[in-house]
């Protein structure tokens, strides 16, 4: 005890010396407490294992401290170089430059680098489990197994389990190192696995089972419960502590999503995640136990792993841009751009994209709300997507645009898309994921529809049938396939310039490089160490720069490699999301502002701009890209090529699609085909559809159809089928239920817009059940030819209520000329 009062006087005396604060020595007694009451080691072997945490913790603070510095000065320095001002440049930081201007500097575009790398290191496990069979099964007993080899190799004898539990060790150490190269403060841990609470079935079980299971499970040595501070391990009295209190906050999501366990309050995220977890458990079979019980459990395992990729990206890139204390470095420079005299709504624009990028917006306001409304949007899209790829076609416009800004022929493109196309090349699939291009539709649910929504991510019940829907149309292997084509391609073709200097390059080439910040030092360092080649095929691996690197090599000498390397998996990372267009941080942020999900205003947003995102994606991208390029002097050469391709395709699009209806193709001879086509073109076919109809195929006014969005469509047919109906009978009039009950299975069916079916469909189950159910189906059937016949010119050559088709579709139709 008199040594305690000892050491107690010297951190008095410290204090009034000036070589320590006052809540410094608080801290060093409280540790020094703990450290003996759980080690039960006398004061002085404990003062000295403080003292060297203190030192170590000074030593991390200090380097954070530089590197808020850096960052900062950084930050407002870049953001003051944009020529359109500075508000212009913050955007570009947090998310994407649409001016052209500082590519390469945004926190979306490296997340996408880093998260590519992990996913290249991931490829084993990400291949072996990813769901099959249009995503209706995954090798469950497979993910438990990857479990147990992760913490004891070899002890199932599972090949493909082992070989997956040692990539994700390849692929955690890979994420922890760079994170703390990034200024985190993360101890790397052997046996780390991501852990994820269901908030809800842990409220359900309730305080009293809760704390004793736990603490049965921890007087068990299932589980190990460590110090916030030190991160060691909690003696019985302190663990059973944490224990009761960890109910509540648990419960109610008081524990961080991204490393469950851990409790939220810091608002460093260097320091986040530097403890690890507060709850550890200690073997494979103490893990899946607490998964079957308070986890995710045996289906969530795969989305547990890829999520937690996704999220340590999000950090690394956060950090990598803005500094450890990411959100006050985002809250500042958004206060200068207002100092400097940006609007109150381009400040909330900022505040807006920030939430985008940072993944605010993505954590609902009221849970109950949110879950429920993105389940109806997720089951619409199943029933309203069957038939977009179909729509997709005009992706190989904007490929080709994209491939001749940067130099490329798109004749590779085409080629390698046809090829990873093929059911039975793996290896393709595999090698682009090896390279660094990000696996999404391996790795996320129904990812293909993203493209067309506000809105990250699906319901579960409802996300897994669109996500079958979705492979079933194929619009997933389309998607994937043309993202993976492109960068391939383009690395390959930074691989056929890997003998050339930066000014001997294809001045397109050099203008890309220019625009994300990629200098002659930095394609020195990748095109000499970053070449990569197999069966015959030379690419540039960015990454394999980084890992070229010996070991001794300087600290400055990383930094910048690593640097290099991302900046070129940037561009082609974000010139693929040009080629195969989808929405991000700034297109979301655009549509949705600052109204959050489980709010009214949220909700309402969401739901009446889905499916619609394209359209503004191709303004933020495609259009600006142009209006740049005419600012440099091309003379509109980029828009107008870009807008005939556009509108080539979306004639293509709008054919295909009349021929799925059962319509002979429109006639191209007609201006208002073309006019339509442009707008199909751009992403905007429904307002092409509108441009000389006043309904759509459902029956739908241009205002519902138009601004109701999906979901008002399905309340007006829920209101047409009940309230109408309803009032009829009270009045003892005829009803129209058998209509409206036909009308609403068909429309919102999932799989029942399956371009390839939809017309199998129409003709000889929802044609059939109305005419059992309408008892006015003829005039309807005789409206919808009438309808085809005076609005577009066309004939139906499979007659709605007819059992087979009359002819076949008349390819003279669509010059002009009469049905065959």
């Amino acid at each position: 005890m008199s040594g305690n009062l000892t050491i107690a006087q010297c951190l008095t005396n410290a204090v009034a010396a000036g070589r320590l604060t006052q809540a410094g020595a608080e801290d060093a007694q409280r540790r020094l407490q703990e450290r003996m009451e759980r080690d039960g080691i006398e004061p002085g072997t404990a003062a000295a294992r403080v003292a060297e945490e203190m030192a170590l913790a000074a030593a991390a603070a200090r380097r954070q401290a530089a590197q808020r510095i850096i960052a900062a000065e950084s930050s407002v320095r870049i953001a003051g170089s944009h020529q359109r001002g500075f508000a212009a440049g913050v955007a570009a930081l947090f998310a994407r430059d649409v001016w052209g201007q500082l590519g390469g500097v945004g926190i979306e575009g490296r997340m996408r680098a880093v998260m590519g790398e992990a996913h290249s290191r991931f490829l084993a496990g990400l291949d072996a489990f990813r769901s099959r069979n249009l995503g209706l099964t995954r090798d469950l007993p497979g993910l438990r197994d990857l479990v147990r080899e992760h913490y004891a190799a070899g002890s199932t004898g599972n090949q493909v389990a082992r070989g997956a539990a040692d990539a994700w060790r390849e692929t955690e150490g890979f994420l922890t190192t760079r994170f703390n190269h990034a200024g985190g403060n993360l101890p790397p841990r052997a046996n780390y696995f991501p852990q994820q609470w269901d908030h809800a079935r842990v409220a359900a079980d309730g305080q009293q089972a809760f704390t004793r299971w736990m603490r049965g499970e921890f007087d068990a040595g299932r589980l190990t419960i460590r110090s916030f501070e030190t991160s060691e391990r909690m003696q019985r009295d302190l663990a059973y502590g944490i224990i009761d209190d960890a109910w509540q906050r648990i419960s109610t999501n008081g524990l961080s999503d991204l490393v469950p366990g851990q409790f939220q309050g810091s608002a460093n995220l260097a320091n986040r995640h530097n403890h690890a977890r507060v709850f550890e458990w200690t073997s494979s079979d103490a893990w899946l136990g607490f998964n079957d019980r308070y986890g995710v459990g045996d289906a969530g395992i795969y989305d547990l792993l890829t999520g937690h990729i996704s999220g340590r990206s999000r950090e690394i890139a956060m950090m990598e841009v803005l500094g450890p204390n990411h959100g006050q470095m985002a809250r500042m420079l958004i206060d200068t751009a207002r100092q400097r005299g940006t609007t109150p709504f381009v400040a909330r624009r900022l505040e807006a994209i920030w939430d985008q990028v940072s993944g605010a917006a993505h954590s609902p306001v009221s849970e109950w709300m949110a879950t429920s409304m993105r389940g109806v949007r997720s089951w619409l899209s199943a029933a309203k997507l069957g038939s977009a790829t179909l729509s997709a076609v005009t992706d190989f416009a904007t490929i080709r645009q994209t491939a001749a800004w940067n130099g490329m022929h798109t004749t590779g493109v085409m080629r390698r898309y046809l090829s990873l196309l093929n059911p039975a090349n793996a290896d393709d699939r595999q090698l682009a994921v090896r390279l660094g291009l990000i696996a999404d539709g391996w790795a996320q649910r129904a990812s293909a529809g993203m493209r067309d929504q506000v809105e990250v991510g699906f319901s579960d019940l409802a996300g897994r049938v669109t996500d079958t829907v979705l492979r079933a149309s194929g619009l997933s292997a389309h998607t994937q396939a043309g993202k993976w084509a492109f960068g391939m391609e383009m690395l390959g073709y930074l691989a056929d310039n890997a003998g050339r200097t930066l000014d001997q390059l294809d001045p397109r080439l050099q203008r890309a490089f220019r625009s994300y910040g990629i200098d002659a030092a930095a394609w020195d360092r990748v095109r000499t160490a970053g070449l990569f080649e197999e069966d015959g095929a030379r690419f540039i691996f960015p990454e394999q720069a980084v890992r070229a690197l010996p070991a001794d090599a300087p600290p400055a000498d990383v930094a910048a490699t690593r640097q290099a390397a991302s900046r070129v998996l940037e561009m082609v990372q974000t010139e693929t999301n040009f080629a195969v267009v989808e929405p991000g941080a700034l297109e979301r942020a655009m549509i949705l502002g600052n109204y959050r999900a489980g709010t009214l205003a949220g909700e309402f947003i969401r739901s009446t701009m889905q499916f619609k995102t394209f359209p503004v994606s191709m303004m933020t991208r495609h259009l600006m890209r142009g209006a740049e390029a005419i600012r440099a002097g091309d003379r509109g050469r980029y828009m107008a090529a870009t807008g005939v391709s556009l509108t080539v395709m979306g004639a293509l699009a709008m054919q295909l699609k009349a021929v799925a209806q059962g319509k002979d193709p429109r006639d191209t001879t007609d201006p208002r085909f073309w006019g339509a086509a442009f707008m199909q073109g751009g992403g905007s076919g429904l307002f092409g559809d509108f441009l000389f109809s006043a309904v759509s195929r459902a029956d739908r006014g241009f205002w519902m159809a138009t601004f109701g969005g999906p979901t008002a469509g399905l309340v007006d047919d829920f209101a047409r089928l009940t309230g109408g109906n309803i009032q009829g009978l009270a009045e003892q009039k005829n009803t129209n239920v058998g209509r409206e009950l036909a009308r609403f299975i068909q429309f919102n069916t999932p799989g029942s817009s399956l371009w390839y079916a939809r017309l199998a469909l129409d003709r000889l189950v929802w044609d059939q059940m109305q005419m059992h159910l309408d008892p006015d189906y003829p005039t309807r059937f005789r409206r919808m030819e009438d309808r085809a016949r005076r609005d577009f010119g066309q004939e139906f050559f499979w007659r709605p209520g007819t059992s087979s088709p009359d002819r076949a579709p008349s390819i003279a139709a669509a010059i002009g000329g009469r049905p065959d």
